[in-house]
């Protein structure tokens, strides 16, 4: 059997708080027709490849330690405008889709 030392230090876990975490995004481009060259060509459409980016992504952890760190309430007010913002476009897609409402 163990002795107690050992038992606690192989149970141990350490944890260290992730205020970010990279996400992978990917951006779609559409395609833009073709305009015609001075010679009066016609130039092949055009659509941009796809672009996957690793962006920064904040967790709970780090949403709550910029929270607690917030004396001015930029961060406060800035959450509450992000979630006023899609509040409001999920109430435009309802109204958009009662005609009349």
């Amino acid at each position: 059997m163990e002795n107690t030392s050992e038992q606690s230090a192989a149970s141990a876990t350490i944890t260290k708080e992730v205020f970010y975490a990279p996400k992978e995004m990917s951006f779609y481009f559409k395609t833009k027709k073709g305009e015609e060259n001075e010679l009066g060509e016609k130039q092949p459409d055009y659509k941009r490849p796809t672009v996957k980016l690793e962006i920064p992504v904040p967790t709970f952890d780090g949403l709550v330690a910029s929270l607690n760190k917030d004396e001015s309430g930029k961060v406060a007010a800035f959450l509450l405008a992000l979630i006023e913002q899609e509040i409001y476009l999920e109430a435009r897609n309802q109204v958009n889709e009662k005609d009349p409402f």
